[in-house]
């Protein structure tokens, strides 16, 4: 696990978000690139592109 894995784990625990929209959202507003979030919570780039585009938009994304 490289470091800035660890400390997107780390991040998640402390927060401790059970959902991966909510996950993806603050790990981007954190800073992580779209690659680390989609690496920390297990999920596409293109779902990260995705949720994060919605919710600049302010459309729900399920």
């Amino acid at each position: 696990m490289t470091a800035i894995q660890h400390m997107a784990a780390q991040l998640a625990r402390l927060q401790r978000t059970p959902d991966r929209k909510t996950r993806v959202l603050q790990l981007s507003a954190s800073g992580f690139s779209q690659r680390q979030i989609a690496l920390e919570v297990g999920v596409s780039r293109s779902t990260v592109f995705n949720i994060v585009k919605a919710n600049h938009q302010g459309v729900a994304h399920e």
